[in-house]
């Protein structure tokens, strides 16, 4: 569904295609929500919500959605939370969230996608809260851009033992980093810029 401008809402309906193995929600400037029988669609292997600027919140439903491996989360400029139960999501591999700008924190069930391959959270620059624990053994790709208030950043990052790319630009107030990082034995790409309060980097 593309550049649907006066679309408000989605039938309920919806959740009866429950062999959609792929769902693009793109452009709907008027959405505001997501319908709960989304759960249904139990085949969904990726779902993409981008430039949806209406948009709020995302379902709870949606964590049911046991296949899905990637979910695009982009230009949602009213989002204000992801989903708050997370502990079904088993088979995510990708998560990107990018410009959403009243997103202010991740919840904390993200520590259980054990799956997640690329995590990318970009230029979301209300987000304050990240989760208390990551237990992303299989993460090979981090990228995270524009966290104007953090002030340390991951107690928990050497779990990352299986980064190979991990890229971190425009978190100006952040002011020490990753007292582990010969943990990263597999970290061939590391991309750091614009740092103006960085004064740490302990190996």
């Amino acid at each position: 569904m593309t550049e649907c401008l006066s679309l408000i809402s989605l039938p309920n309906a919806l959740g009866n295609l429950i062999a959609l193995t792929n769902l693009d929600i793109l452009k709907s400037s008027s959405l505001t929500s997501l319908p709960n029988k989304l759960n249904h669609l139990t085949s969904l292997i990726t779902l993409d919500i981008l430039w949806c600027s209406s948009l709020i919140i995302l379902p709870n439903e949606l964590s049911h959605l046991t296949s899905l491996t990637t979910l695009n989360v982009k230009e949602c400029s009213s989002l204000t939370s992801l989903l708050n139960e997370l502990d079904h999501l088993s088979s995510l591999i990708t998560l990107n969230v990018k410009k959403c700008s009243s997103l202010t924190s991740l919840p904390n069930e993200l520590s259980h996608f054990t799956s997640l391959i690329t995590l990318d959270i970009l230029w979301c620059s209300s987000l304050i809260l990240l989760p208390k624990e990551f237990n992303f053994t299989f993460l090979t790709i981090l990228d995270m851009l524009d966290y104007l208030s953090f002030i340390s950043f991951l107690k928990k990052f050497s779990n990352f033992t299986s980064l190979t790319t991990l890229d971190m630009l425009e978190c100006s107030t952040l002011i020490s980093l990753l007292n582990k990082l010969d943990n990263f034995v597999f970290l061939a790409n590391l991309g750091l810029l614009r740092y103006i309060n960085l004064d740490i980097i302990a190996i």
